[in-house]
């Protein structure tokens, strides 16, 4: 019968702790005594000596309030009854810190689930759910990669496709990514990863991977070498992030022997490191491999041949100088880039000027169309370069100018090109852009000179 009392305080005391862990509970704890460890004895230790203390104090503090109307010591009953009463309150004072994690030291003991995050500590934990939208996503990545929107809606409708797939024994996609430099094969890559994979990356530099030796870098080296403590970066990386975008960069100039070791990663998903011995799943990971292998041949190709069948044949004949007919038959996807139109060299600029504008805080509301005729016509000569070394050779200049411009109290800025009193190498007077800042009351004079024309109009 003396059991009866105390359990009618305990199985309260449990479902409060169940409450603020629901993890946590007694039944939960009585079943990891199994395992000897000390967190499930202190739990139910602190539970039961809560449980017999509120048992003895608050009986005992009733009877001394009883005994109060009696009439006899009534003081020396409301002094044990107060000293009782308080006890009470200071134990379940206690029980409710220690419940509510106030007093415990170790960050651990304050989690519910612990084997789940003991899982996550050893690298168990299952792979971030795959958001894959092709409708949300392909908008956003053509926004980022210009003048190849076929490429774009292939690339993330596969990607898409395979995440569906409730078993895959692949990545969710292998591409090879070939033809003209400059064309935004890389940029492809960076956009999935950005859009798809919340910028989860690893990136390597495929060109720089000349020996056998150089694998290492990949996979890591054997135990005993220099470095096998810490492993591969490809593998650390893809165990680490556990979904993410693979780039290889350049991949036509690493040894050859470096592509057959990763043959296994790109038919199963799968790879191992030689410093651990652990396999790691990259069944969640987009692989993107890209080369500027025979890219004057890929583009003429491209722009000669439309027949989607045809130009895929054609393309693969050519890139077999560097490639096995097995190893391009482990691609997803063998994507030709276009050369980049006129059209697309100006957006692609207008994206890295409105960036320096955004950068330096101004707004840029106008620049001379010779600056656009003379960076996409220097791209056209030199297009083996790409894009982007137009823009370093400007940047320096665009830049200072706008910061120039900020700091002397402009928000708005123009880019003009003005003569260097010099000739440039074709014997045309050499000119070089500048940054001009314009004030807000010469904007608002322009657009209501542009406002008065219309009503006349």
């Amino acid at each position: 019968m003396a059991l009866v009392p105390l359990l009618l305080i305990t199985v309260p005391l449990s479902f409060y702790i169940s409450y603020h862990h629901p993890n946590y509970g007694l039944w939960k704890n009585i079943k990891a005594l199994r395992s000897f460890t000390a967190t499930p004895f202190v739990a139910i230790g602190i539970l039961l000596a809560t449980s017999v203390s509120l048992l003895i104090t608050i009986p005992f503090a009733f009877r001394e309030m009883v005994q109060i109307t009696n009439g006899e010591n009534m003081l020396s009953h409301m002094f044990a009854s107060l000293i009782a009463s308080g006890l009470a309150i200071a134990i379940w004072t206690i029980f409710d810190a220690i419940n509510k994690g106030k007093y415990m030291s170790n960050i651990f003991d304050l989690i519910d689930d612990k084997p789940a995050f003991n899982n996550f500590l050893a690298g168990n934990s299952k792979p971030v759910m795959l958001d894959i939208n092709p409708d949300r996503d392909i908008p956003l990545i053509k926004q980022q990669v210009i003048g190849q929107d076929p490429i774009v809606e292939e690339c993330v409708n596969h990607i898409a496709r395979m995440a569906r797939r409730e078993v895959r024994k692949k990545p969710l996609g292998v591409f090879l990514l070939v033809g003209s430099s400059g064309a935004g094969k890389t940029e492809l890559a960076k956009a999935i990863a950005k859009t798809c994979f919340d910028g989860r990356m690893t990136e390597h530099f495929m060109n720089q991977m000349k020996s056998e030796s150089d694998i290492n870098q990949l996979f890591g080296p054997p135990p005993g070498y220099v470095g096998s403590d810490k492993g591969g970066k490809l593998t650390q990386d893809v165990k680490k992030l556990r979904s993410c975008v693979i780039l290889l960069d350049e991949i036509e100039k690493c040894h050859k022997s470096i592509f057959d070791a990763i043959m296994t990663l790109l038919d199963e998903g799968k790879m191992t490191d030689a410093s651990t011995g652990e396999i790691v799943d990259a069944t969640n990971c987009v692989i993107v491999m890209t080369s500027n292998a025979e890219q004057k041949e890929i583009a003429k190709i491209v722009q000669e041949i439309n027949d989607p069948d045809d130009q895929s044949r054609a393309v693969k004949d050519k890139l077999q100088t560097y490639f096995k007919p097995e190893q391009l038959a482990r691609m997803s996807i063998i994507a030709p880039f276009k050369p980049l139109s006129r059209e697309d060299l100006a957006k692609i600029i207008g994206k890295f000027l409105l960036k320096f504008a955004a950068d330096n805080k101004v707004q840029l509301v106008g620049l001379s169309q010779d600056l656009l005729i003379q960076l996409i016509t220097r791209h056209e000569k030199n297009s083996d370069y790409g894009i982007r070394n137009l823009i370093l050779l400007i940047e320096r200049d665009i830049e200072d100018g706008m910061a120039d411009a900020r700091d002397g109290g402009f928000t708005k800025v123009r880019i003009n090109m003005r003569d260097t009193g010099k000739l440039d190498k074709s014997g045309e007077p050499e000119q070089k852009p500048e940054v001009v800042g314009i004030p807000d009351e010469v904007e608002t004079q322009t657009q209501s000179q542009v406002s008065q024309k219309a009503e006349v109009i």
